[in-house]
């Protein structure tokens, strides 16, 4: 467990419900790496980080940023999605650099970028299927 997978259990053990566990964690991003390649490695600064769990029930994003040297271990806000609010995920990405488009099932849209190679969390290399087998498993049980 990565001091990343620490932050995070912590962080969310106070709104998991009774038996309720954190199976896979991942760090999740919004910046475009072609504007990171343009602009060069300031533009990674500021915020478009999560942190990401799942659990049977549900998936977390606690937002955090990124300082001018690292990552920083801040809860800047937390959403929950439960895999029944979720219409369908669309994967994407080559190599190690994966893509996510989960739609909800209320019309909203979300995107997230995935390094699979990255160091964060422990989950990190088996997030999206992970996400997606537990998203089709809530799918077939409602």
């Amino acid at each position: 467990m990565t001091k990343f997978d620490q932050f995070i259990h912590n962080e969310l053990k106070p709104r998991l419900q009774a038996e309720e566990t954190i199976t896979t964690t991942g760090f999740l991003f919004t910046k475009s790496l072609g504007f990171v390649a343009l602009v060069g490695p300031l533009a990674l600064a500021g915020s478009g980080y999560f942190f990401a769990a799942l659990t049977p029930r549900r998936l977390f994003l606690i937002q955090t940023s990124m300082g001018l040297f690292s990552l920083k271990m801040a809860n800047d806000g937390v959403v929950e999605i439960p895999y029944a609010d979720i219409k369908s995920i669309e994967r994407g990405g080559t190599l190690n650099q994966k893509s996510i488009t989960i739609s909800l099932k209320d019309g909203a849209v979300l995107k997230y970028r995935l390094n699979t190679i990255a160091r964060y969390t422990s989950g990190q290399k088996g997030f999206i299927d992970t996400l997606c087998q537990l998203q089709e498993k809530a799918a077939a049980a409602s």
